[in-house]
């Protein structure tokens, strides 16, 4: 039996051909966009990885080695900087895929070597959109950064927390440094979506954009920021105005009972103010504005009655005060009440009980990853 001999054309070839470049340019930055490596030149020291990953975006890779039983990552990014004075920077994040909330080291060159710093990448970005040099998380570590031309290389460590598996990998590159100040990165479809997720298991887990898929929870600060400012706006607070109110008439009750008792719940109240700010930056941008604002409408008029303080301090009539300021100090009360609780007092409860509409507000509007 004879075999039949299948014919291609020179037609066939140019076809396929064609057809098998059209297919590459029109991947995600196409496969000339990065080609992963596992060895890289530092100084006069060569790093090996075990494992790398094309990130499809910006002409970034990212290669990396782990340690299972120290659940330690050392991690290599590679990116392609703008221009010769451009930067090219990696943030991790371990709550959400995205960019607020991340640690980052930037790298750029300078006049005579190359440079990188770390910067904390916060919402505050979002009304002021210069990246500041600062402190990051201690547990993400540079070791060392090279730069050969447009290429730049930046060599980290991670140490991951336990029972960690995952965390979310962003990046992006800009056009110019100044005064240690990186220039915004680009606002296009591209930049905007360079984010992954790293599976210590699976991976590299190119997602390409924003949320908070990763289930790490930051419900302990959460609970703590309810607690903290539930028991000191909900509780201490309220009460202390009812003391306030009766003592005013007795000096001496007023000045040893109310006054430390005053001073000791907006103390606390400080407290879970704060502890919210950091709830807020872990949340990135998944924090609910108007929870935020009603707790600054809430400091500003305690931080008001504070002051009544001085005022009574320096006033002829002493801690006993006129009937001004006991109307301010009726007026203010009630209105931190009314803004806490949103209790109208003509109408009374506008709606839902008091304590309960504060702890679930505080807890559910704010994304639980």
């Amino acid at each position: 039996m004879k075999k039949r001999k299948v014919a291609v054309s020179r037609r066939q070839v140019v076809i396929l051909v064609v057809l098998t470049t059209l297919w590459i340019s029109t991947r995600p930055n196409g496969l000339a966009a990065a080609i992963c490596t596992k060895e890289f030149q530092d100084t006069e020291t060569t790093r090996s990885y075990a494992n790398c990953s094309d990130l499809l975006r910006q002409k970034a890779s990212i290669a990396w080695n782990y340690t299972r039983h120290s659940n330690k990552m050392e991690l290599a990014f590679s990116g392609h900087s703008l221009g010769e004075m451009g930067w090219v920077g990696l943030g991790i994040n371990n709550r959400c895929s995205e960019m607020v909330g991340s640690d980052a080291w930037i790298a750029f060159r300078t006049i005579n070597e190359s440079s990188v710093q770390s910067y904390k990448l916060t919402d505050r970005l979002y009304n002021f959109p210069v990246l500041q040099t600062g402190p990051i998380d201690n547990d993400f570590r540079i070791i060392s950064v090279s730069i050969t031309d447009l290429n730049i290389v930046i060599h980290t460590s991670l140490q991951l927390k336990p029972n960690q598996t995952k965390f979310a990998l962003v990046w992006n590159r800009g056009p110019s440094v100044l005064f240690m100040m990186p220039a915004p990165h680009a606002l296009d479809e591209e930049s905007l979506s360079s984010v992954a997720v790293m599976d210590v298991n699976n991976g590299v887990q190119d997602i390409g954009k924003l949320g908070c898929p990763i289930n790490i929870s930051h419900r302990p600060q959460k609970k703590k920021h309810g607690i903290i400012a539930g028991v000191a706006w909900g509780i201490l607070y309220p009460v202390g105005i009812l003391i306030g109110w009766y003592t005013l008439c007795f000096p001496q009750a007023f000045l040893y009972a109310y006054v430390p008792y005053h001073l000791l719940s907006f103390g606390v109240g400080m407290a879970g103010y704060y502890s919210g700010n950091a709830v807020r930056d872990l949340s990135g941008s998944q924090y609910d504005s108007k929870h935020h604002l009603l707790a600054i409408g809430i400091v500003i008029i305690g931080t008001f009655q504070i002051l009544l303080f001085i005022l009574r301090v320096a006033s002829p009539a002493g801690y006993g005060g006129g009937l001004a300021y006991k109307s301010i100090d009726v007026i203010s009360g009630l209105a931190s009440m009314n803004t806490r609780n949103r209790v109208n007092v003509a109408k009374g409860v506008s709606k839902g009980p008091l304590l309960s509409q504060y702890i679930p507000t505080s807890f559910a509007k704010v994304n639980v990853l």
